[in-house]
């Protein structure tokens, strides 16, 4: 039972130091997708009318 405790606060502490490394790089890239995404979907929302445009 000893090494399943082990094993689970190595896991929390995993799960932390991850998520400590991971978050400030999310920080930055999620609002950069979201700057970058609609550029990217509107010409497929809006092909005919980019086309129809003379």
């Amino acid at each position: 039972m000893r090494v399943l405790w082990v094993l689970f606060l190595l896991g929390v502490l995993w799960a932390f130091v991850s998520s400590a490394l991971v978050l400030p790089h999310l920080m930055i890239i999620l609002p950069t997708l979201g700057l970058i995404s609609p550029l990217l979907i509107l010409p497929f929302i809006y092909p005919t009318e980019s086309s129809d445009q003379p």
